[in-house]
């Protein structure tokens, strides 16, 4: 059996600017579930995602970091995933952040 992913990341860090961003856009075709690929997301922190690529589709998803203060950070991941003959896979999380 036979499969292709592309996938191309962007990531914008910058230690003058309080706000990052991490991104990719993926799209697959593969013959099945036996032919998948496996491919590690960025997360909010302490958090991870390894989602298997398989059939035909594509896979986005956008990572948002705002360092407000030294102490306090606010995070917030939407993804979005769509693959022929399945139900949209639709993801929402944030986090907020404080150091004592």
């Amino acid at each position: 059996q036979r499969g292709v992913a592309l996938m191309q990341d962007i990531i914008f860090k910058s230690a003058d600017f309080p706000l990052s961003l991490t991104t990719r856009f993926a799209i697959f075709d593969t013959d099945g579930y036996a032919v998948r690929f496996y491919a590690y997301e960025n997360d909010l922190l302490y958090r991870f995602r390894i989602p298997a690529y398989y059939g035909q589709g594509y896979r986005t998803y956008l990572n948002l970091r705002h360092r407000t203060t030294r102490d306090l950070t606010l995070e917030l991941r939407g993804a979005f995933g769509r693959r022929a003959e399945s139900p949209d896979q639709v993801e929402l999380a944030g986090q907020v952040r404080y150091r004592f």
